[in-house]
């Protein structure tokens, strides 16, 4: 009986357990945590912040699900537009005060939960 080929796979198998293992000791294992932390500072957009933003500023007049309190509009249902939803944000109307305090991200972010509603 030929051990041979036997002898050969074997050795190729070991030799490549081998490789994963020396490339595994060298790639750093914190790697992935690392660019996670780097893709969520440059893209802040967090739904705990914008939904206490919007508690904040917003949930007072217009409902905590976008319901509309009193005579206040429901923004569930809106037939605003992006543009339209941002300039009342910043700019207010009718009775709607503005809100000039918030940066330009911060409108964006309110405008994409208003769109969800």
């Amino acid at each position: 009986m030929n051990n041979k080929p036997v002898l050969f796979f074997a050795s190729l198998m070991l030799i490549a357990v081998l490789l994963v293992v020396i490339y595994q000791l060298q790639t750093d294992p914190f790697q992935n945590v690392s660019r996670q932390t780097q893709q969520s500072q440059a893209n802040p957009h967090n739904a705990d912040d914008v939904i206490t933003l919007y508690t904040k500023n917003c949930s007072v007049c217009h409902g905590k699900f976008g319901e509309g309190q009193g005579t206040n509009p429901a923004l569930k249902d809106t037939k605003l537009g992006h543009d339209e939803i941002a300039n009342f944000i910043r700019n207010g109307g009718n009775e709607m005060p503005s809100f000039p305090n918030l940066t330009p991200d911060q409108v964006h972010q309110l405008v994409e939960l208003v769109e969800k509603f």
